[in-house]
């Protein structure tokens, strides 16, 4: 993921995943985002959802996040405690 600014003071953010690809281009905060992306994946709406339950989860910290990862390389990520899977 890259973010930057034009010299035009214009907002940029790109997110590309080896395979599908988004770009967000913003003149101001409280602007009208234009976006694009493309690829399998829709990565720009699946940043929507996942800002969106951060949110409804009350915005926590990074701190209360946490992976825990098996000998067999399954993964799962939780919030606060190991039993509380994300997704």
């Amino acid at each position: 993921m890259a973010a930057d600014y034009d010299r035009l003071g214009t907002g940029r953010l790109e997110v590309w995943d080896g395979v599908s690809y988004a770009h967000c281009r913003f003149a101001d905060r409280d602007g009208r985002h234009a976006v694009s992306q493309s690829g399998p994946r829709n990565l720009s709406d699946e940043i929507t959802a996942a800002h969106a339950w951060w949110v409804r989860q009350g915005q926590p910290a990074l701190t209360r996040f946490g992976l825990t990862v098996t000998a067999a390389g399954e993964h799962g990520p939780w919030l606060d405690e190991p039993d509380q899977l994300i997704g």
